[in-house]
């Protein structure tokens, strides 16, 4: 997959064409030897990124049978939701996120969104670098050229404030229950919810107005989307607008102006988002 292809009449052995791109992403697949018993993706993402831990490592140095060193670090969180078991673990300037399932297929749209929900719960955009599938009798390891992610100064914060040590398990539970909201959108796109929360997150980057009119307009397009049959008019705001219209109707308004003001009561007939 390329973004950019640039012909070049001029270059080559020969005076033909040399084609130069810019590839987003490097895939290769293997066969393996017998089917798996289980589903497996591990993806890593470059930077300095901190999660809230449940989980320590322990990593000891020997040389001939006697213990030179030892080292402790709490940077794993380990948890099951939605069918899944997943570890994630802070590295030096790495962040491994592995998921295994026995369930079911682990799909594109699936790991898209392992990803949303990670982005979600962190308050961060991230861009992963390498990402190994292991499913069935296939491996399929891919290597993409993403950027390092760096801490942002977004003022958008995590939804559950953490840290390393601290509200692992409030901040795990929120991830399982966003991936169980939104794990059967068939696309491997964003989830339509992800993209207005993603705009929120990018909007705490720029102006103060602009991060407010993201938030707004993300706000209203949150409650359309998933509570639409909240707060509908019932039958007596019903006969309310149809008698206005009725009487718009009868007046000697301009048919502009009726047809325009016909159109304000039609309105009427959705919920406000502060009604919701």
């Amino acid at each position: 997959e390329a973004k950019r292809i640039f012909p070049n009449i001029h270059s080559g052995p020969i005076s033909g064409y040399l084609v130069l791109g810019g590839l987003n992403e490097i895939s290769y697949s293997s066969n393996l030897p017998k089917a798996l018993t289980k589903s497996s993706v591990n993806i890593r993402y470059r930077g300095d990124i901190d999660i809230p831990c449940n989980k320590g490592t322990t990593v000891e140095t020997s040389v001939g049978g006697e213990t030179r060193s030892k080292y402790a670090d709490f940077n794993i969180a380990k948890f099951q939701t939605n069918g899944f078991e997943f570890e994630i673990k802070k590295e030096k300037d790495w962040l491994s996120f592995c998921a295994v399932t026995r369930s079911r297929p682990i799909t594109n749209a699936v790991i898209t969104r392992f990803t949303e929900a990670l982005q979600f719960v962190l308050g961060r955009t991230l861009h992963w670098s390498v990402m190994e599938l292991l499913q069935q009798q296939t491996q399929e390891t891919r290597v993409r050229a993403s950027l390092k992610n760096e801490k942002e100064s977004s003022r958008i914060q995590p939804p559950i404030s953490f840290r390393s040590y601290d509200n692992a398990s409030n901040v795990w539970n929120l991830f399982g229950k966003y991936l169980g909201h939104v794990i059967s959108y068939p696309e491997r796109t964003w989830h339509p919810l992800f993209s207005l929360i993603h705009s929120v997150i990018e909007s705490g980057k720029a102006s103060l107005e602009a991060e407010a009119l993201t938030l707004s307009v993300s706000i209203e397009g949150l409650l359309k989307r998933e509570f639409s049959a909240l707060a509908m008019p019932d039958e007596v705001f019903k006969k309310q607008v149809d008698k206005a219209r009725n009487l718009i109707d009868r007046s000697e308004l301009s048919d502009s102006i009726k047809e325009r003001m016909s159109g304000f009561l039609g309105a009427m007939l959705s919920p406000r988002a502060k009604d919701r």
